[in-house]
């Protein structure tokens, strides 16, 4: 009787600990824990279909340098604050930068 009372503490605190793992996980960023949910009622969390169009829209890539070194760091470095996951920079018709992270 004795383990099984000590059998049901744990559980119950394994529970409660999970419990409180996803909920900073949900703070941190509530997509992962959407995505999580659906993966684990059984649906994809990737995209539904692909979206294809017939009118691409020519990109073409920089040839002559026309945004300085220091806006270019200082851009990537905002984008390490905010946590983004790609910096791309399109300037005069073309592009100019384009990092992913």
């Amino acid at each position: 009787m004795k383990i099984l009372k000590i059998l049901t503490k744990l559980f119950l605190t394994f529970i409660l600990l999970l419990s409180l793992y996803v909920a900073y996980l949900y703070i941190q960023n509530p997509v992962v824990v959407s995505r999580l949910g659906s993966v684990i009622m059984g649906n994809n969390p990737g995209i539904a279909e692909s979206v294809e169009s017939n009118k691409a829209y020519p990109i073409n890539e920089a040839t002559v340098k026309t945004i300085s070194d220091e806006s270019i760091q200082s851009a990537i470095e905002y984008s390490l604050a905010t946590k983004s996951h790609a910096l791309l920079i399109y300037h005069k018709e073309a592009l100019v930068l384009e990092h992913y992270f």
